[in-house]
């Protein structure tokens, strides 16, 4: 499974988790933009936290300008659905990184924004 503008683009409005397993950190934004432009797939958010631990604990709101990964560093594949509900969902193992992602449609299980703290 490649990376595409059609692929990424079903996740505006969803949500965006990036854990760093190492290091016991996760990141979760809801997305405002997605988009691949020079082989980059770029993500804006609404909001951004991150929180210790996995799973993780407190959530707290963070200040971000986005993400951004070289598309060629991605090995991706399906999730599936989630069990209590949503389309499909993306995993994306982000070579050279120990990270990896993990993007939620705008209809799937989201983290709300009453379980994130302010900073």
């Amino acid at each position: 499974m490649n990376l595409t503008v059609d692929l990424v683009r079903r996740f505006k409005g969803g949500q965006m988790i990036i854990s760093d397993p190492a290091k016991g950190k996760n990141s979760r934004g809801e997305v405002s933009d997605i988009t691949i432009a020079n082989g980059k797939l770029r993500v804006t958010f609404d909001w951004f936290a991150e929180a210790d631990g996995l799973p993780p604990k407190q959530w707290l709101k963070k200040d971000t300008n986005g993400y951004e990964v070289d598309v060629a560093l991605c090995l991706v594949s399906s999730l599936g659905r989630h069990p209590n509900g949503g389309g499909d969902r993306i995993y994306i193992a982000v070579r050279g990184k120990r990270e990896t992602i993990i993007l939620i449609p705008s209809d799937g299980v989201k983290l709300e924004t009453v379980f994130v703290q302010p900073a």
